[in-house]
């Protein structure tokens, strides 16, 4: 029984040195798995910052040759003292109007009109004209801007009215005012109408009504058409 034993005993003693002789062999057969963080080359961190330098440097070639080469629109600036003023027609008017066209119809009296020009550049600019009723009941000025790089002093103030008319909007001041004398109303205005090309201005308009409110809207959409 004792010598089974101790054989047992030393059977266990050499399996075991065999098996740690094992594991150290084994491990030291191992290769290294240790791996070691790759350096970046400075070549590609050169590569990389001397290709964005140049794409940067071209974008901005582009730009400045883009606003060497794009006409750049010169702003019109007209002079009082080289405008040129001559009398003209309504019909003459009307062919230089783009947006709208005035309809003398009866009744209404053109009593001036008058066309300016630019000399230097031969530009049109505006016309000015004056009209009225047969009765003298109303009577008016106008000024017909047929040029958009004419800058006229518009007189319409802050607390304009609107009013939508059939074909366009119409902008204007009002103050009727009453005459105790006659017992009637005398009717002041100042109106402007606006297109794509041309603007429309009532500078002086005078009318002498029994109603508070006048005609004046009615007056105006009688005078002023739209171009089909």
């Amino acid at each position: 029984m004792n010598v089974k034993k101790r054989l047992e005993q030393e059977a266990k003693a050499t399996h075991q040195k065999i098996l740690e002789k094992s594991d150290k062999v084994f491990l030291a057969s191992l290769p290294e798995q240790v791996s070691k963080p790759k350096r970046r080359s400075v070549f590609s961190y050169r590569k990389a910052w001397l290709t964005g330098a140049a794409c940067t440097l071209t974008a901005a070639l582009v730009i400045v040759c883009a606003v060497l080469f794009i006409p750049f629109k010169k702003q019109v600036i007209y002079s009082e003292k080289d405008f040129h003023t001559s009398a003209s027609e309504i019909a003459v008017l009307n062919v230089d109007l783009k947006d709208f066209e005035l309809v003398i119809g009866e009744g209404l009296i053109v009593t001036d009109i008058k066309k300016t020009i630019d000399g230097p550049s031969g530009d049109l600019l505006f016309y000015v004209m004056a009209l009225r009723t047969s009765d003298s009941r109303i009577q008016t000025s106008l000024t017909v801007v047929c040029n958009k790089n004419y800058k006229y002093a518009d007189q319409l103030t802050q607390s304009y009215q609107r009013a939508e008319l059939s074909d366009y909007t119409l902008l204007y001041n009002i103050k009727p005012s009453i005459n105790p004398t006659f017992h009637c109303y005398n009717i002041k205005a100042y109106a402007k109408i606006e297109g794509a090309n041309d603007t429309i201005y009532l500078t002086d308009y005078q009318e002498v009504s029994l109603d508070e409110n006048g005609s004046f809207l009615e007056f105006i959409q009688n005078l002023i058409h739209v171009k089909e």
